[in-house]
């Protein structure tokens, strides 16, 4: 086996870019080369870097991925062992380590950039770390709608750092596994936006976490995954309102736990644990746990939780620009719920209690209205506190349909709302 020299290629890279490829020249015959080893050099490509300039004049080229790094260094030995019949049938990363610096990335649809300020492989640790992950839009909320084919969340998200250990490289190549230990994810702040102008893709199908995992086109095994420090805003801006519906999420901190395909893995123990908290309109701490059966093809699953004191007022970002209505008096005391379900259907119990609730159903109108509405309201259309049974029974039952173009979390809040709804309206009202 010879190495060649590196090598600038510039043929394939427009005249104002820098193209550097670490090249790997094997004099075997190619019937011996098998689909492992090629899986093993483009494990060494990514990490060692085949690298494209990226400047403001090549951003619009949306062919192609563009990739730009600072420098990129890369350590290590690569052994091949095998049989007569199959020369390659074990290919071992010796004492392998890869630095990486100011890393871009520009996808082909031209509507996001990814940096990384550094990135860092230890093979000896089996550890990746990654610091300053950022995830760019090109274009600001008012025009990102402009240039996307179909409704397309607007992500802008900055992570501190991002940490996996006990991970395995010679495991990735050789049988396509990959096995994690841990990950950890701090410090997040991740800002999402949807404009509903565009048309809505109706083949759109979103897969829910269960398929999603077992999909994977490699094995895969995390023991855990833990998020801390982060803050989640999510906003929409219905078709014909000027304002969007903002929902925030502060302080979130998750665990995820045995997120798993493998079948081995999960004939031991087939339970995704997800347990979370954030402090929701930035006042009320709002706890969930979440349990699913990574082997029901159906995508059972299960969720309790409960969420603390919250001033009714403060949901008016979410309740106003999207339904016209504003609250304008009431507390929520506490909240407790339980709902399972699998991929398409959800049903349980809300324990609510929350007292003197107004709504202004027509808030844009003149006062003397909006004190008539009010009154009629709380007479006719909802509970302005608790039923006195609240501590036997449910105030509300959850029942919610899962829209199949939609995503999991869309589906775990609507299930929560229904709750809501059935709690609060009279029995009167149609819907």
């Amino acid at each position: 086996m010879e190495k060649a020299d590196n090598q600038e290629i510039n043929r394939a890279a427009p005249d104002n870019c820098i193209c550097w490829r670490p090249i790997v020249f094997l004099y075997l015959p190619m019937k011996r080369i098998n689909r492992k080893f090629l899986f093993a050099i483009f494990i060494l490509e990514v990490l060692a870097g085949s690298v494209i300039g990226l400047s403001q004049n090549n951003i619009s080229d949306t062919s192609r991925m563009i990739i730009h790094a600072d420098r990129i260094r890369l350590q290590g030995k690569i052994e091949l062992a095998g049989s007569e019949k199959d020369l390659l049938e074990i290919i071992k990363l010796g004492e392998h380590s890869v630095q990486a610096v100011n890393v871009s990335i520009c996808l082909p649809q031209n509507l996001f950039s990814f940096r990384v300020d550094s990135i860092s492989f230890d093979q000896a640790l089996g550890k990746i770390s990654l610091t300053g992950v950022k995830m760019l839009p090109h274009y600001s909320k008012e025009e990102f709608h402009k240039h996307a084919e179909y409704e397309t969340d607007r992500i802008e998200a900055d992570i501190k750092s991002i940490v996996a250990t006990g991970f395995h490289a010679d495991k990735a190549i050789n049988e396509r596994t990959m096995v994690i230990s841990r990950i950890e994810i701090r410090g997040g702040e991740i800002d999402v936006f949807r404009d509903r102008k565009p048309p809505f893709n109706e083949d759109q199908r979103p897969a829910m976490p269960s398929r999603l995992i077992n999909s994977a086109p490699f094995g895969i095994y995390v023991k855990e995954v833990r998020l801390t420090e982060t803050d989640i805003i999510y906003s929409e801006l219905a078709e014909g309102m000027d304002e969007p519906g903002t929902v925030p999420f502060y302080d979130l901190e998750a665990v995820i736990s045995n997120l798993s395909n493998i079948a081995d893995s999960l004939n031991t123990d087939s339970i995704m644990q997800i347990n979370a908290q954030a402090f929701i309109f930035g006042q009320a701490l709002l706890r969930a746990g979440f349990s699913y059966n990574l082997k029901d093809i159906n995508g059972g699953y299960e969720v309790s939780g409960e969420l603390a004191e919250l001033d009714f007022k403060a949901i008016n970002p979410a309740l106003y620009p999207l339904t016209g209505i504003k609250v304008a008096d009431g507390l929520h005391i506490i909240s407790q719920f339980y709902f399972s379900g699998n991929d398409t259907r959800s049903d349980g119990e809300l324990y609510m209690s929350w007292s003197d609730l107004s709504l202004d159903l027509t808030p844009d109108e003149a006062d003397v209205i909006s004190d008539l509405t009010r009154f009629a309201g709380k007479s006719f259309l909802y509970h302005p506190s608790s039923p006195d049974d609240k501590e036997n029974s449910p105030s509300g039952e959850i029942e919610f349909e899962r829209e199949v173009t939609r995503f999991v979390f869309h589906y775990w809040w609507n299930c929560y709302l229904s709750g809501i709804k059935n709690s609060v309206l009279r029995d009167i009202i149609p819907f």
